[in-house]
């Protein structure tokens, strides 16, 4: 036990570090004080339901938004989420599952960046400060504390997998090649747009080391065959998807919902606040959150001190050192983001890329101990490193929210709300969907995703049609389906609206026979600045035609694309539990 203790004793006090500064903390937060709070509660406790109800890994959360159906999942990957959503299940509520699920995520940041820190830099002390300071910093308490950011907040735990894999496959013998492609797959079912910046960065230092690749082709090789991988791991996910986009236009890609909060130039982070720590975080409308703090200019400091005194730089200290400091030069609003607007406003705000900055200068705090063979050094140094990061974290913690440690409300008290939707990124916005007042003005901009939410909301209680009467039509709904039977029907152009996003993979029955599913054109007065005819064409409707009575039956029964991806990326798992045994077995033999 005691040479257990010895061996381990820096992952035993970065825990306890994190134990003491992160998750004791947490028990005494108010936590529906974040901003995304009650949408990822949302998420947890509609996943909940539809494991209770026997989905799983359903594209859709059939409870969610007034009981339409919205497809967060197949848009917004909610792997790790079926963590909370058992423990819910188990009779916990959903604010108490959130907290587990965040103990969960620091714990395990810490245990992944200090063990693919450790084998990177096959030192102790350096991993224990690259892991400190990446766990126990400014952005990942923002994330945690402030901003409710949950999806963001996972990342932290694989970004130091995805960056072994791709250190392994360029620089070393490419043994943990694989780190790379799961890395990546289980960082895409956390966040995607994260994970869309970490392909881009990915490729950027791919470019970096060109001539290396040139030099030994078995290493591009290799970047192919992760590349592979990761898309037979994600293919469940991400074709799914892309074959739903290519069936419309979505709120979140018609560019309307990168524009609720504002465009990227005003919710960039002001320059003299990119390093600060005593600064605002409210300029008029806009958000921006705590900076990065000290240090990164600390240790930069000491890098200049470490080089001026031994005249040669540490392995990769320039490297770590110039991109931290570049991608949070492009947070801050010195960068031309009004350029960008329109193909980069999907990432909805700069300072997002606060995540790379954090791992960066992380790696550089580690980086500079390498070279630090004086023992009494090397301790001055990470305690100057540790104590700037730790100071950063605390004050992202308590001092953007002074309120935050008054527990005010019991975890019983806050309830989630299945209609907490973001900026209903995933609906779709079919052509034909306006917002006009009484002058024949027309909404757009963020608005408009008021005016459709409004909408869908005032036609989400009942089923309509044009032909049947109501006292002709009876409705039965449950958890995943409805039952619609109707008689009377005298025209031949009859249908049924239904209460239903209309997301591709919906099917109907009529009589037992199967029938195509079309888009309805449902209508609404709403109130905004002032009062506005809404036609939403993003809703279902069940051609009948002339047939005089019946039964309609409408479920989700997904797509063939679904069910082929679904089975790619089992046979990739099978494959990659395989591929690892037989190399375990090789590696012992």
């Amino acid at each position: 036990m005691v040479k257990l203790l010895e061996k381990q004793k820096f992952l035993i006090l970065l825990f306890g570090a994190v134990l003491l500064l992160c998750v004791i903390p947490l028990l005494f937060v108010r936590i529906g004080a974040g901003h995304d709070f009650q949408f990822h509660l949302a998420r947890i406790k509609a996943l909940s339901e539809n494991l209770q109800n026997g989905h799983w890994f359903s594209p859709l959360y059939y409870s969610e938004f007034y009981g339409t159906g919205y497809a967060s999942p197949m848009f917004y990957g909610d792997l790790f989420l079926h963590i909370p959503a058992a423990i819910v299940l188990l009779g916990f509520s959903a604010v108490s599952a959130y907290r587990a699920f965040v103990v969960l995520i620091l714990f395990s940041a810490a245990f992944s960046s200090y063990f693919c820190a450790k084998i990177v830099f096959k030192k102790e002390l350096p991993a224990f400060v690259a892991a400190f300071c990446f766990v126990i910093s400014g952005y990942f308490a923002t994330d945690i504390y402030v901003r409710a950011a949950i999806g963001e907040a996972q990342t932290f735990v694989f970004l130091p997998i995805i960056a072994l894999g791709f250190y392994s496959i360029v620089y070393e013998d490419g043994r943990h090649w694989l780190c790379l492609p799961f890395g990546l797959f289980f960082c895409l079912m956390c966040h995607i747009l994260t994970t869309y910046l970490c392909v881009a960065a990915l490729f950027i230092f791919a470019l970096i080391s060109v001539s290396r690749l040139l030099k030994e082709p078995k290493r591009i090789l290799s970047l192919i065959k992760s590349a592979v991988v990761f898309f037979g791991l994600s293919a469940f996910f991400l074709f799914p998807m892309a074959e739903q986009l290519a069936s419309g236009h979505f709120i979140a890609t018609s560019g309307l919902s990168s524009l609720i909060h504002g465009t990227l130039a005003e919710r960039a982070i002001p320059w003299q606040r990119a390093l600060g720590d005593f600064s605002a975080n409210q300029i008029g409308r806009v958000w921006t959150p705590h900076s990065l703090g000290f240090m990164p200019v600390i240790a930069t400091i000491c890098f200049l001190i470490l080089w001026y005194k031994n005249k040669k730089p540490p392995r990769g200290a320039w490297l770590f050192c110039v991109c931290g400091f570049i991608v949070t030069f492009l947070t801050t609003n010195l960068f031309c983001w009004d350029s960008f607007q329109e193909i980069a406003g999907i990432i909805q705000f700069p300072w997002r890329l606060f995540v790379f900055s954090t791992f960066f200068f992380a790696l550089f705090g580690g980086v500079l101990l390498l070279r630090c063979n004086k023992c009494k050094t090397a301790c001055i140094l990470a305690g100057v490193l540790v104590l700037s990061s730790g100071f950063s974290y605390i004050h992202a913690s308590y001092s953007n929210s002074p309120s935050m440690p008054e527990q005010t409300k019991s975890d019983e008290k806050i309830q989630p709300d299945l209609n907490a939707i973001g900026s209903a990124e995933y609906l779709p916005l079919p052509e034909g969907t306006v917002a006009i007042d009484a002058e024949g003005n027309s909404l757009s901009g963020p608005d408009m995703i008021r005016a459709v939410m409004l909408a869908v909301r005032k036609n989400s209680s009942a089923v309509t049609s044009n032909r049947i009467d109501s006292a002709h039509l009876t409705v039965k709904r449950y958890f995943d389906n409805m039952t619609l039977t109707f008689s009377g029907n005298i025209s031949s152009d009859a249908y049924l609206d239904l209460p239903l996003i209309a997301y591709k993979g919906y099917t109907a029955t009529l009589n037992g026979k199967k029938i195509a599913v079309t888009n309805s054109e449902v209508h609404a007065k709403i109130n905004l600045d002032r009062k506005y005819d809404v036609t939403y064409t993003g809703m279902l409707r069940i051609p009948i035609g002339e047939i005089e009575s019946g039964t309609v039956t409408v479920r989700y029964e997904g797509t063939s694309v679904q069910f082929i991806s679904h089975i790619l990326t089992f046979v990739t798992v099978i494959w990659a539990i395989g591929y690892m045994i037989l190399s375990k077995k090789r590696a012992g033999s």
